[in-house]
């Protein structure tokens, strides 16, 4: 409608749509505590700041590669206030249910599984307090996220048994004593491995790599005098590279399902911005405080 370029519209789409995994509730981060046995909570948290940072380097990314661009010098559609506050009341209730999510858990009224009971129960009850509950679609609600529950508690029991003849193996431990006896300086060890998943997000699924490199990595670091909490967002910001790295980045495919337009283009497109977050992964990299503070902060007690 605005005649943006595609290039932008595509690439922004594709990674900003990354940002679900690192800005809580995310299910990268509830995969990683159940296999490493960190607080859920505190792995959300650790999220936040993160993703806060991401967000502006792509406005700025953004705003810096369009502003001598007349196309994008447009006015913006406006609203009268009725109209926002028509907005508000009908998107309003909608909203509030991530605000009880995050607020439960954070403020320790509930745990994460038990948040997402009442997610669903509100949803339930908002639903049908806007008369679009019926009995068929319910069904079909319950089929989907029963399939949906199933195939990630498949995923965690995986991860749970790999992670257990990772420890009858000493594989972690071995690492850990090869990299000490090799005199590896611990940064070398952490580029290493974000080099490492870098590569196989490239070719393999998010749940795969983090089922497959998360019992093995996270010994390493913690053996290494890391924080594991602030090597966790490394790793989620790892994956959320992974979903626009060619030729297998997820949200390029989506992207191109949606738009039906050719994949090279929306590849094409997405590769600027791989550098973007490469920028944003070295920056966690060197101020570890923007993962560590928030948690330190709320879960202090």
């Amino acid at each position: 409608k605005a005649n943006y370029e595609r290039k932008w519209a595509y690439g922004s789409l594709a990674a900003g749509g990354t940002l679900g995994i690192l800005i809580p509730p995310s299910l990268s981060f509830i995969m990683i505590g159940e296999i490493t046995q960190m607080s859920v909570g505190q792995l959300f948290m650790a999220g936040v700041l993160p993703g806060i940072m991401l967000t502006v380097l792509f406005m700025l990314f953004i705003w810096f590669g369009t502003r001598g661009n007349p196309v994008y010098r447009t006015s913006i559609e406006t609203y009268t206030w009725s109209q926002r506050i028509r907005l508000i009341k009908s998107g309003g209730p909608v909203l509030i249910a991530p605000i009880i999510v995050l607020g439960g858990i954070y403020t320790g009224l509930f745990t994460p599984t038990e948040a997402a009971a009442v997610a669903v129960i509100y949803g339930i009850v908002l639903a049908i307090a806007r008369g679009r509950l019926r009995l068929d679609n319910f069904v079909t609600c319950l089929i989907e996220s029963t399939r949906t529950s199933v195939m990630l508690m498949m995923i965690i029991v995986g991860a749970v048994i790999l992670g257990s003849v990772v420890t009858i193996l000493r594989i972690p431990q071995n690492a850990s004593e090869m990299v000490t006896a090799a005199a590896i300086p611990g940064w070398i060890v952490v580029v290493l491995m974000c080099g490492v998943l870098f590569i196989l997000g490239m070719f393999l699924e998010c749940a795969s790599i983090t089922l497959i490199c998360t019992p093995i990595f996270f010994p390493v670091i913690e053996k290494l005098g890391y924080d594991p909490i602030w090597f966790a967002v490394l790793f989620t910001v790892n994956m959320e590279l992974a979903l626009i790295t060619p030729p297998v980045g997820m949200n390029l495919y989506v992207l191109q399902a949606t738009t039906g337009d050719k994949l090279e283009l929306i590849m094409k497109s997405a590769i600027p911005w791989v550098f973007i977050m490469i920028v944003g992964i070295i920056i966690i990299g060197l101020f570890p405080q923007l993962s560590t503070w928030l948690p330190s902060m709320m879960f202090a007690k």
